[in-house]
Parts: structure tokens; C-alpha cells; sequence
């Protein structure tokens, strides 16, 4: 009986010294992934707004071609 209380014993202690390494990397892999979910939700908004210019700037480089070969 004390042979498996001192596994048990000796396996908490494996357990619990593993726990305080993995502990912080884990905490900082969920700051680190909301972080890459606010840069996504930017790179997002800043891809439609360039596509809206891009779009605009389309619109008047047709213009201008037009404009161009009327003259």
C-alpha cells in the first residue's frame, strides 16, 4: 500500500513541477490569440476599405481614360 501512495505521491509532484511551466505558457498563448484576433479584425477592416478604394480609384482611372480619348 505505501509503495502505491508514494507513486501517487511522487506522480503529483512530476504533475504539479510540469503545471508551473505549462501554467504561464498557456496564459500567454491566450493573450497571444486574442491579440491575433483584434490584428485579424483590423487586417479585415482595412482590406475592405482598401478594396472600396481600389474600386473608386477604377471608377476614375475610367474616367479619365474617356476623358482622354475624346481629346
Amino acid at each position: 500500500a505505501a509503495e502505491g501512495l508514494c507513486t501517487w505521491v511522487r506522480a503529483m509532484k512530476f504533475y504539479h513541477e510540469a503545471s508551473k511551466i505549462v501554467k504561464p505558457k498557456l496564459e500567454a498563448l491566450s493573450i497571444a490569440e486574442a491579440n491575433l484576433e483584434a490584428a485579424n479584425k483590423a487586417l479585415g477592416a482595412a482590406e475592405a476599405r482598401l478594396e472600396s478604394c481600389q474600386a473608386r480609384l477604377s471608377e476614375l482611372q475610367a474616367m479619365f481614360d474617356t476623358q482622354m480619348a475624346e481629346k
